[in-house]
C-alpha cells in the first residue's frame, strides 16, 4: 500500500476515535478561541480546496460541521482516503 495512504489512514483512525468520542462540541480547544467543533470544521473546510488545486482531487460533500461534525468528519476522511 501507498506509504502516504496508510499514514493517513493510521491517523485519521486516532482523530476519528477522538470525534466520536466528544460529548460536548463547545469544549474549549487548544487554539485559543476555538472549541471542539472547529477543530473539525478547520480540517473538513481547509483541506478540500487545498487537494482540488493541488492536485486535483475533488472530495465528496458531506453534512455540514454545524450539523454534524461527526459525519463530516467521517466523509472527509473516508474521501480523503
Amino acid at each position: 500500500m501507498n506509504a502516504a495512504a496508510e499514514e493517513h489512514r493510521r491517523i485519521a483512525a486516532i482523530f476519528t476515535e477522538r470525534v466520536r468520542g466528544v460529548s460536548d462540541w463547545y469544549a474549549p480547544a487548544p487554539v485559543e478561541g476555538w472549541v471542539a467543533r472547529d477543530v473539525v470544521r478547520h480540517l473538513v473546510e481547509w483541506l478540500p480546496s487545498f487537494l482540488e488545486q493541488g492536485a486535483g482531487a475533488k472530495l465528496p460533500s458531506g453534512p455540514s460541521v454545524d450539523d454534524d461534525p461527526v459525519a463530516a468528519w467521517q466523509t472527509h476522511s473516508d474521501g480523503v482516503q
